[in-house]
């Protein structure tokens, strides 16, 4: 589990830091090391929210500040 988190932190940062560009599900998992499937479970095995969301979210809070 330790493993997943790390990739998972990875593709938080990565998203984090780019958030003006397309993220796409595939580019969000390759930077991950995960295929999309996997991924998409693992992300919100660990975060208790999808990728979607979590993009979503963090694109408003960037607008709000």
């Amino acid at each position: 589990m330790e493993e997943h988190k790390k990739r998972i932190i990875k593709a938080i940062r990565y998203i984090d830091s780019h958030l003006d560009a397309d993220l796409s599900l595939e580019k969000t998992a390759e930077v991950a090391m995960y295929s999309s499937f996997h991924f998409h479970r693992i992300f919100k095995l660990i975060t208790g929210e999808t990728v979607q969301n979590y993009i979503i979210r963090k694109k408003i809070e960037k607008s709000a500040f």
